[in-house]
């Protein structure tokens, strides 16, 4: 998505959902919608907190995704310009070994 898209979308959730502040993620091309979007693994627990799911299977295909989000909630600030405050907790590897798949969204 080019810069001006991306600005224009902002510009147009902010609008329709009463928002302040809009942290934007990398996804996957060609990959299920939940490739590493907040979505699927993180959580604003309240306003400033953030709880994220960390892929711990280097093996995964969005584990390195998810890392680069990470990084991105790490830099970013609230709609006040505070640094926001991360909980991460590791993905439980059980759950996949459990059902048999690698790719089970354990967010």
């Amino acid at each position: 998505m080019t810069i001006e898209i991306q600005t224009k979308v902002k510009t147009e959730l902010k609008a329709l959902l009463g928002l302040r502040k809009i942290i934007w993620f990398k996804g996957i091309k060609g990959r299920d919608i939940t490739d590493g979007h907040t979505n699927f693994y993180a959580r604003f627990a309240k306003p400033g907190v953030v709880i994220v799911s960390r892929d711990t299977d280097p093996d995964s295909y969005d584990y390195q995704i998810k890392q680069e989000n990470i990084d991105i909630l790490k830099s970013a600030t609230d709609a006040d310009g505070n640094l926001l405050e991360l909980s991460i907790i590791d993905t439980p590897i059980e759950i996949n070994e459990a059902f048999g798949t690698k790719d089970f969204a354990a967010g």
